[in-house]
């Protein structure tokens, strides 16, 4: 199982992933996932096609560390 800096995933549960942010263009995702990953963060960009708003991005990562990252982005 991937190995987190200072956070461990436990291999024995599922790995259930959140949304944190959703965009219009992929630039904008990619850039905001870079800045996770860069902490040591896992986090994984994921398309999506909508029933209005046509294809969007949304910004996953592990549930268990969702609060980490929000202060990462926060700050």
């Amino acid at each position: 199982m991937q190995q987190l800096k200072n956070h461990s995933v436990n291999p024995s549960k599922e790995l259930r992933m959140v949304t944190i942010a959703v965009f219009k263009k992929m630039e904008h995702a990619v850039q905001l996932s870079k800045k996770i990953t860069n902490k040591g963060f896992l986090a994984y960009v994921a398309t999506r096609i909508g029933n209005k708003n046509g294809l969007n991005y949304r910004l996953l990562i592990p549930e268990e560390i969702h609060k980490e990252v929000k202060k990462l982005l926060i700050h």
